[in-house]
């Protein structure tokens, strides 16, 4: 059964609508966008913007620059629109329809960004939008990385995050399109355990890496650290 359409609540106000069918905010695109940077002037794409969530967040966390995105599925498109229009951001970015692996948009961007299908190994969605969104059918890394060749400025940024136990497969899709990692940051469940997920900033040709402190998400009593209180603004929640 198709689920009906959600609105979830952000902060300041804003509020994002989620639809039935299609990939959904997560955990993953909030951190991400957090981690994102877009400096005042740059021009950004999001590669894969499905409804909108990851673009909407970046856009209110960033108060300078551009950002347009790039979505094959219009099913997903038309939420991404309304989510982009209902948060004011029409002004500061275009939302195309097409296939990343040919889009050109306005390139070359000055920063790239992506929450990327991971292509985790076992079953796949039964729901065809669902397994586009989730699964590698649609864009694989290799692919996605390839297409930033074409899109990224000769000095571009691209911002994306990654399961941390399956790096080497981000890694080896890297250096073959010709980038290298040069900032990455941990993200762990509590202080001294494995880190889950890396969000990761790679750029053209090889240079040296630089390690943020990791993200840890819980404290030690197991309730939201003072980091991840902040990128949810769950104090000004709070507060208002």
């Amino acid at each position: 059964m198709q689920q009906k359409e959600q609105e979830i609540a952000l902060w300041g106000g804003y509020s994002l609508l989620q639809g039935g069918r299609g990939f959904r905010l997560t955990q993953d695109s909030a951190l991400l966008s957090d981690f994102v940077r877009l400096k005042p002037g740059e021009r950004g794409l999001e590669l894969g913007t499905g409804q909108g969530g990851l673009y909407v967040l970046t856009l209110l966390r960033q108060e300078d620059g551009e950002l347009d995105g790039v979505e094959r599925n219009p099913e997903a498109l038309s939420v991404a629109r309304r989510n982009q229009s209902r948060c004011g951001l029409e002004s500061r970015g275009t939302l195309y329809e097409g296939d990343l692996r040919q889009f050109r948009g306005r390139a070359p961007y000055q920063v790239c960004l992506c929450n990327p299908p991971y292509g985790l190994p076992g079953p796949q969605p039964q729901d065809p939008v669902q397994r586009l969104a989730r699964g590698e059918e649609g864009c694989a890394m290799d692919q996605l990385c390839q297409a930033l060749r074409r899109l990224l400025a000769d000095k571009g940024r691209f911002y994306f995050c990654w399961p941390a136990r399956r790096w080497n497969w981000a890694a080896r899709a890297l250096d073959q399109a010709g980038f290298s990692p040069r900032l990455l940051r941990p993200v762990a469940r509590r202080a001294g355990e494995p880190a889950q997920l890396l969000l990761a900033m790679a750029r053209r040709g090889l240079g040296e890496l630089e390690w943020a402190p990791p993200l840890i998400l819980q404290d030690s009593a197991g309730g939201p650290s003072p980091e991840y209180r902040r990128i949810y603004h769950l104090d000004e929640e709070k507060e208002g």
